[in-house]
């Protein structure tokens, strides 16, 4: 997707959702992309654990992954920018096609929520994308 498309489908995005730092999530955004091309952005609504209903922007695509050895594959992920970003961490999840499964570990839970310790400890301005 040319990077005009993807600015203006994301600034369409970002004036649907109430966010409190807008110019910052975009600029966090447009980097992210710009470093995995697998990446799109959509506004999307995301159902916390209690059921309250969110609009949020939504990261998802594949990202490059390293697997024995020199051989890489690509990981279709979706990251969920909360509306205080930068100041919290995203919520991210694997996301598997059809045909590939949740490998439940101390990272990924069986429904696909990741937990790092780089998401735990974000903290603003170190943390990024």
């Amino acid at each position: 997707m040319p990077a005009s498309n993807t600015e203006s489908l994301l600034s369409s995005a970002l004036s649907k959702v109430k966010y409190r730092h807008p110019e910052q999530a975009k600029r966090d955004v447009l980097s992210s992309l710009h470093h995995y091309r697998g990446l799109i952005p959509k506004q999307d609504k995301f159902i916390f654990n209690d059921g309250i209903q969110r609009d949020l922007i939504n990261i998802y695509g594949t990202t490059p992954r390293a697997v024995q050895g020199a051989r890489t594959t690509t990981l279709p992920i979706s990251l969920w920018l909360l509306d205080t970003h930068p100041y919290h961490a995203p919520i991210c999840y694997v996301k598997p096609t059809a045909d590939m499964q949740i490998k439940v570990s101390k990272h990924v839970d069986h429904s696909g929520k990741i937990y790092l310790p780089y998401l735990h400890e974000w903290s603003h301005p170190s943390s990024d994308l």
